[in-house]
């Protein structure tokens, strides 16, 4: 695992110096730049491996923590020299194999129904590509009764946004927050939506929440539990604020 000498001068600097390198020896092993923010679970890379596009106060660590995801799934090995600048040479023999995975993702999509006054749980099915898509489909008494057209899915250096459109037309956008961590290795995503209710035009925002599981079948299963207290007592809270916590146990939420 790369991490910077303590006596580094410039640390943002040489941080994105080492991710450009990186980034320049995987695209010239015919893997974009997009494929690789995917791996990586980052936003604009474009960004990230330029010093002058970021904050001086920016936390290298986020920019060593990309780094190190890119490292691990292509089973990279480097070489970090000794000296300033600290450059870095890279070394790998299986990229032509390791391009991004084809995987699926299932989420329970908790969020607040103002019509039923009550917490309602929806089906978020995220195909993992080059370029991401999410479909949301919508359950009544365990049964599927609406989707939404596919989701484009991006992320930025801290949050996931899913941007849901019909025919051009807006129908929603939700935005999670995930700090610097991958979304996908999350068990709980908090943030909110905002979007136009089918029925009646309206518009509609509020929190939402979303629950991995590892299949199909296991959502399924869990659509017959009764929504977690933890959950539904988050959603309830008013508050206008934008969700700046990432979650990582379970059990703290007595889920």
């Amino acid at each position: 695992m790369l991490q910077l000498p303590s006596d580094t001068p410039k640390k943002l600097h040489t941080a994105c110096q080492i991710l450009d390198e990186l980034l320049k020896f995987l695209q010239a092993h015919k893997i974009p730049q997009r494929t690789i923010a995917t791996i990586a679970g980052a936003g604009n890379l474009s960004k990230l491996r330029s010093p002058t596009h970021l904050s001086p106060s920016y936390n290298p660590q986020k920019i060593v923590a990309v780094i190190n995801n890119i490292l691990a799934h292509y089973q990279i090995s480097y070489q970090l020299l000794p000296t300033a600048p600290y450059t870095c040479t890279f070394e790998a023999t299986h990229l032509q194999t390791t391009a991004a995975p084809n995987q699926t993702l299932y989420h329970a999509y908790y969020y607040y129904s103002q019509i039923e006054q009550k917490v309602l749980c929806a089906q978020l099915t995220t195909a993992i590509a080059e370029r991401p898509t999410a479909v949301l489909t919508f359950y009544v008494d365990q049964q599927p009764v609406h989707t939404y057209p596919p989701a484009a899915v991006n992320t930025t250096s801290n949050h996931l946004v899913l941007h849901f459109q019909n025919d051009k037309h807006f129908v929603a956008l939700a935005i999670l927050y995930c700090a610097h961590h991958r979304w996908q290795d999350l068990p709980l995503l908090l943030g909110t939506y905002t979007g136009i209710r089918q029925r009646d035009s309206k518009p509609v925002c509020g929190r939402l929440v979303l629950q991995r599981f590892a299949t199909h079948e296991q959502f399924l299963q869990h659509l017959h539990q009764p929504v977690p207290p933890a959950i539904a007592q988050w959603l309830h809270e008013k508050s206008d604020e934008t969700p700046n916590r990432v979650v990582f146990d379970l059990q703290k939420w007595h889920i």
